[in-house]
């Protein structure tokens, strides 16, 4: 495809473009003699309109992709007055989800899938949360600024708005 831009054609061929026409175009190859009914308009509509038809085509696709990032499953002790207690997170790269015993969606959907994924009661019994962190923080240990702080891996699935939807071991 040969491209003439405005500039161009105002030289060569010694028109003055209209505005609305961005460039001048022919498909079958090179040839740059004088205006001549095989050179095709291009207009600043048509390109926009092209360049928003590949945008909402992106946005679609991303929209529509399934999400699976890395993620930390942390687990720490906060011993404040104001947020005392065991608490979990679930980090990924941007974000991250708290997840305690407080009753909320996240709660009753991924803390069951979590402690699924680390099972460390004594079964057929099952753990309450405190004992199930205590236990967590025991076997997946890592050393910081918290004296009761421990860190497993898993991969998170999330949805096309950045909400969590699923806990997975490692892929």
């Amino acid at each position: 495809m040969t491209i003439m831009s405005r500039k161009a054609a105002k030289r060569w061929w010694g028109i003055n473009p209209p505005k609305e026409v961005a460039y001048y175009y022919r498909d079958d190859g090179y040839c740059w003699g004088d205006v001549n009914p095989n050179w095709k308009i291009c207009t600043y509509k048509e390109i926009y309109r092209k360049k928003r038809e590949r945008q909402s085509r992106e946005i679609e696709r991303k929209r529509a992709s399934i999400n699976i990032h890395p993620a930390l499953i942390w687990v720490f002790y906060n011993n404040t007055p104001f947020f005392h207690g065991w608490w979990i997170y679930i980090r990924t790269i941007k974000k991250e989800y708290a997840i305690n015993f407080r009753n909320t969606f996240l709660e009753k959907e991924m803390l069951p899938k979590i402690r699924n994924l680390y099972p460390l009661g004594i079964l057929p019994l099952e753990e309450t949360f405190i004992e199930w962190c205590e236990a967590f923080e025991k076997k997946y240990h890592r050393s910081g600024k918290k004296e009761k702080n421990a860190i497993a891996f898993c991969h998170v699935l999330i949805d096309k708005y950045g909400n969590l939807k699923d806990v997975y071991g490692k892929i």
